[in-house]
């Protein structure tokens, strides 16, 4: 199955986004708009909520497939530096992953910003995940599946269990993505947009785990129970170990990254389904070196994001990618009156 088909992004949706002048100084820069699911961004889960996004990358003089094979290559080669300089970067402000920063399953429109930033500034943010523990211990769950590591050892996993017990629910929505935010951007209004540079994504924890449920994703009648994977990483190699002899790239990212919605949207909008405020866009190119451009719905941008991924094939063909925790590191830059009508 390829992915990129040029067929699926008819010439009129590449055409009604104005783009800010700097587009391209990243290793990429992506357009999103409303169609038929792609192969290699998001998928829908049957739900009627789904609201598909195409990605594709912008190239006036390479098409695909030629252009897919550079920028694969130009990917590999940004991932495989991304985790030994991530310990250089400095940043200009830095968000821990506890309960007040942290929204779980959708984008509360009345949350004050946990942080306001000036245009330009760097923010590193700690991320949550891989708590496919339940209600067992998590030690136990850990010993039980092989990886080396503890709640003493890991201040991560500590972070996400205080998350996952102490952050109140929003009515009708009891889980769903682990969101920091918002983060605010000074002069931020409607009608402008937000660029995000995505400088650093890298594992905060030693595994992800791909799991999926009976009649969900792409194989649902393949399924007979509910199953998990636990997939060591080897942030040396750069791969993830599903078992003996099978080893997958990493291309750590986040999966939610948008800005707040509109009023149109609600106050508790749910964070599955993306939309044109961007969110679960889960398209595994938005890892380190890559632009992304977002329209600014509300004061302030209000930006969240989440659902730390350490690698996904071509879409999340079990609902899940390898799931785990991520510190990522961005730099906001306002543009003033450039009007989005999607993500970009």
């Amino acid at each position: 199955m390829k992915a990129w088909r040029s067929q699926s992004f008819p010439q009129e949706k590449q055409q009604d986004v104005e783009t800010p002048n700097n587009v391209g100084r990243q290793a990429s820069t992506f357009v999103f708009a409303g169609g038929r699911t792609p192969v290699g961004c998001w998928h829908g889960s049957g739900s009627s909520e789904s609201t598909p996004i195409l990605c594709r990358r912008v190239d006036a003089t390479v098409q695909p497939p030629l252009a897919m094979h550079f920028f694969r290559a130009l990917l590999t080669a940004c991932c495989s530096t991304t985790v030994l300089a991530a310990a250089e970067l400095n940043a200009d402000h830095y968000l821990p992953f506890i309960p007040e920063n942290v929204a779980i399953g959708h984008f509360p429109a009345g949350k004050p910003p946990i942080l306001t930033v000036k245009s330009g500034a760097t923010v590193r943010i700690d991320g949550g995940g891989g708590a496919r523990w339940g209600d067992q211990d998590i030690d136990a769950w850990l010993k039980e599946n092989n990886v080396p590591t503890s709640v003493a050892e890991n201040p991560a996993l500590a972070e996400t269990a205080r998350v996952l017990k102490e952050v109140k629910r929003a009515e009708g929505i009891p889980s769903g993505h682990l969101l920091v935010g918002p983060i605010a951007i000074e002069g931020a209004e409607p009608g402008d947009s937000l660029e995000v540079r995505i400088l650093s994504v890298v594992p905060r924890i030693p595994y992800g785990t791909v799991s999926t449920l009976p009649g969900k994703g792409g194989i649902p009648d393949l399924v007979p129970r509910p199953w998990t994977r636990v997939v060591m990483l080897d942030l040396k190699r750069n791969v993830g170990i599903f078992e003996k002899g099978i080893e997958v790239p990493l291309g750590p990212f986040m999966g939610v990254m948008g800005t707040c919605p509109s009023e149109a949207e609600g106050a508790f909008r749910k964070s599955g389904p993306p939309g044109a405020f961007g969110g679960n866009l889960d398209c595994k190119e938005l890892v380190a070196g890559t632009t992304l451009y977002l329209p600014v719905f509300r004061a302030g941008g209000l930006f969240y994001t989440g659902d730390s991924h350490a690698a996904q094939g071509d879409g999340e063909v079990t609902v899940s990618a390898i799931e785990t925790a991520n510190t990522c590191t961005l730099k906001f830059i306002l543009h003033k009156g450039k009007l989005l009508k999607a993500p970009r």
